[in-house]
């Protein structure tokens, strides 16, 4: 893909069917993710909030949290999908007065708005991811690409005039995991220390129960999920402010700075000070 149009669309996809292969290897994280479902089966997680997979629902994610999909069945999972810089989403909030959006995107990671297929807003969504794809994939380096896409993300946000679906209301049917994920994220905002055995002992479940019913839905143990957490938050400190990596460690009750960046590697793949390097969004 020509560099000039990656500069702010890093991704395009138009109902494309089959294994998301961003949820097994690193991508970039500065971005906003857009997601229309045309199957149906699954969960999408973004950080606490468990979102059904449903046809004809709009997802928007902030990539800087934990996020990833996992669908009842892999072969049929299909969406549509636009992946824009944080930079660019950011311009576009402001220049459109979408701020609220923007805001509640940064503080939640996520939100979705339920578009039923037979709806004209479903519709009209799934009609602008097409005409920003074939745009995307038309090998053209012009500006003008660049310009038609946002101008289609524009209108794609432009049809979320009703409020996004809390996450509470979506999973219903999944109570006890969304008291799981619920707890890990108040503790961690706590910056509490968070294992299987304290948490099942405040939702007064059993732990062999909690890590099977959790594993099922999240393909995560309670555990590892804790620890994408709290890395997910070391990103965000890492990008959006100047701590030093041992407040940052202290902050998410490592035990030392070693360990956080022993951990930081082994999960990101490269080390907390490269990782701001690159990653660095602080005006």
């Amino acid at each position: 893909m020509d560099k000039s149009k990656m500069n702010y669309i890093y991704e395009l996809e138009y109902q494309n069917i089959g294994y998301d292969l961003r949820n097994a290897k690193p991508h970039r994280e500065d971005c906003i993710e857009m997601l229309q479902f045309w199957s149906k089966g699954g969960y999408f997680i973004v950080r606490n909030h468990i979102f059904p997979i449903t046809p004809g629902t709009l997802l928007i994610v902030n990539a800087m949290e934990t996020h990833y999909s996992n669908p009842s069945n892999v072969d049929t999972y299909n969406r549509s999908k636009i992946i824009l810089s944080f930079k660019r989403f950011r311009q576009i909030c402001e220049l459109c007065d979408f701020n609220a959006l923007y805001e509640e995107l940064y503080r939640k990671g996520g939100c979705i708005y339920p578009f039923p297929p037979a709806q004209k807003e479903a519709q009209l969504a799934d009609a602008m991811f097409q005409k920003a794809f074939q745009r995307f994939s038309s090998g053209d380096p012009d500006l003008t690409v660049q310009a038609d896409i946002v101008s289609y993300t524009i209108r794609l946000l432009s049809l979320l005039h009703t409020p996004p679906r809390p996450a509470s209301a979506v999973v219903q049917t999944d109570s006890t995991i969304y008291l799981m994920t619920e707890y890990i994220n108040n503790q961690l905002l706590s910056w509490e220390h968070v294992t299987p055995e304290n948490l099942c002992a405040a939702l007064h479940i059993s732990y062999s129960y909690a890590s099977h019913l959790f594993k099922q839905l999240t393909k995560q143990s309670i555990t590892q999920y804790a620890t994408n957490l709290r890395l997910a938050e070391a990103k965000k400190l890492l990008a959006n402010t100047d701590l030093k990596i041992y407040n940052i460690a202290e902050l998410l009750k490592f035990k030392d700075s070693t360990t956080f960046c022993k951990t930081f590697k082994k999960h990101v793949g490269c080390s907390p000070e490269a990782y701001r390097r690159t990653n660095r969004i602080l005006d």
